[in-house]
């Protein structure tokens, strides 16, 4: 089971350094149901060998999330979602810097384009 870890910097034993952890990875199983935080449109939708799909929610306000490490997405962009919809589905792994970590969520917060620590945010308004 993955590590339920947090944002900032972090020692991957996949790369064998430090990195900036830049979301919470949220464990999982392969084949649950990821599904959005809030409210928004999807802004963007795609497939990366290292991360598998990823889905990126806009929710206005230079508010995002970002969601990694699925197996598919069900989302295209210019959707809008509402909170609670399926974006898509957890992959088995990804093959990033966290390979080793097993199946997880890896969530992002983005404000104007860079990431904020989501639990630090929790004290902000909503997304």
């Amino acid at each position: 089971m993955a590590p339920d870890r947090g944002f900032g910097w972090a020692y991957f034993p996949a790369t064998g350094d430090w990195r900036l952890h830049t979301g919470l990875d949220l464990p999982g199983h392969p084949g649950d149901p990821v599904l959005a935080a809030a409210a928004g449109t999807v802004a963007a939708v795609a497939e990366d060998p290292l991360w598998g799909f990823s889905v990126t929610l806009d929710h206005g306000a230079g508010w995002q999330t970002r969601y990694r490490g699925m197996a598919a997405a069900a989302v295209t962009p210019g959707q809008a979602v509402r909170p609670g919809d399926r974006l898509g589905n957890l992959a088995p792994a990804v093959k990033a810097m966290e390979a080793g970590d097993g199946p997880h969520l890896h969530f992002e917060l983005l404000r104007g384009g860079r990431p904020v620590d989501p639990a630090a945010a929790l004290g902000e308004p909503a997304p």
